[in-house]
């Protein structure tokens, strides 16, 4: 396995995710995007109910690489896409929330949480699940 599949591998192997059942090497089907710079990305949590899907994309600091960012904006486009980036690795050190979704004109909205923490992340995913439950589409507004 090439580590250069594996962005930070120190920190990557300190923060393996739930269930991880191993790195599988990507690297060799770059080729295949020439001659764009498309390397192929990962998504670090999602989950589908009723037709919706939420993703959860972490890092450890607030910097997420252009192609990562592209690609998860087109996800929410899609409208069926709700996504929340979080900086931080664990419950306890989360440092920047930001939900990514479609107001009502359809235009992508990123609230930003004023005060992250784990506690808040929580509530999010709760109030999202609930929604979706009960098949009520999700618009996010400034005050959310």
């Amino acid at each position: 396995m090439s580590l250069r599949t594996i962005n930070k591998p120190d920190i990557f192997f300190k923060n393996l995710s739930a269930g991880n059942d191993g790195v599988f090497d990507w690297e060799w089907l770059n080729d295949a995007f020439k001659p764009s710079k498309i390397t192929l990305t990962d998504i670090d949590a999602i989950v589908e109910r009723n037709g919706q899907f939420l993703v959860i994309e972490t890092k450890n600091s607030n910097h997420l690489p252009q192609g990562q960012k592209i690609l998860l904006e087109q996800l929410v486009r899609k409208g069926n896409f709700t996504i929340f980036y979080v900086v931080g690795k664990n419950k306890d050190n989360i440092t920047f929330l930001e939900i990514w979704g479609l107001d009502k004109n359809k235009k992508i909205m990123k609230y930003k949480q004023q005060k992250p923490s784990g506690e808040i992340l929580f509530q999010f995913v709760k109030k999202w699940f609930k929604m979706v439950e009960n098949h009520k589409e999700i618009i996010l507004k400034g005050d959310q």
